[in-house]
Parts: C-alpha cells; sequence; structure tokens
C-alpha cells in the first residue's frame, strides 16, 4: 500500500501545482477506481483462466 499512497501524494501535487483553479480531484478519483477495477480483473484472469486443456494457468 506505500507505493499506492505515494502515488496519491503525486497526484495530487500535480494537480495543485498545474490545475490549481480547478483540480483534478474527480479525475484522479476516477482513475484509482478504474485501476483498482482493472486490477481485479487481472487477478480473476490469472486465478481463473482455463486453457484448452482445463488446467489452471498460473504465473510464478
Amino acid at each position: 500500500m506505500r507505493f499506492h499512497h505515494n502515488y496519491f501524494i503525486m497526484q495530487q501535487m500535480i494537480s495543485d501545482i498545474h490545475f490549481n483553479e480547478q483540480p483534478l480531484n474527480k479525475l484522479i478519483e476516477d482513475y484509482d477506481i478504474l485501476g483498482k477495477k482493472i486490477n481485479k480483473f487481472i487477478q480473476y484472469v490469472e486465478e481463473n483462466w482455463l486453457t484448452g486443456n482445463k488446467k489452471r494457468v498460473t504465473i510464478k
């Protein structure tokens, strides 16, 4: 979670510096939600994807 926290701080800094009059808070929040959804989808595929021979694919 440390990476996520640092990434959020960096996003806020960019918003504050470059978009002071119209902050990007909503956009940052939307992209954070999208990133979480994409991550859950990737995890689902990694855990549940079946090959043609019906064996689970695992990435190590």
